[in-house]
C-alpha cells in the first residue's frame, strides 16, 4: 500500500485529566496528538474491509518508529 499523508495533525491542549487516566505514563515532557487521515486517496478506500493489516510510520528528524496492527473482520464505521 502507498503512503497516505493526514489531512491534520493536531496538538492535545491542555492534557486533561481524562487523557492522564487513559496514558498513565504521560509525563512533564510528553505531548498528545490527534491524527486524522482521509477516507479515500483517488477513489479508493485507505482502510478497507478487507485489510487485515494497519501499519502506522512516524518519521522525523530525530527518528522514526512503526506500529503495526493486525485487524479481524470487524468492520470499523467511525
Amino acid at each position: 500500500a502507498e503512503p497516505v499523508t493526514p489531512l491534520e495533525i493536531k496538538a492535545v491542549e491542555p492534557i486533561s485529566k481524562l487523557h492522564k487516566d487513559m496514558f498513565p505514563y504521560i509525563g512533564y515532557f510528553h505531548r498528545l496528538f490527534v491524527i486524522r487521515f482521509p477516507r479515500t486517496v483517488g477513489g479508493r478506500e485507505v482502510l478497507p474491509e478487507t485489510a487485515r493489516v494497519i501499519r502506522l510510520r512516524f518519521a522525523g528528524s530525530l527518528g522514526n518508529a512503526r506500529l503495526v496492527w493486525q485487524t479481524t473482520n470487524l468492520v470499523v464505521n467511525q
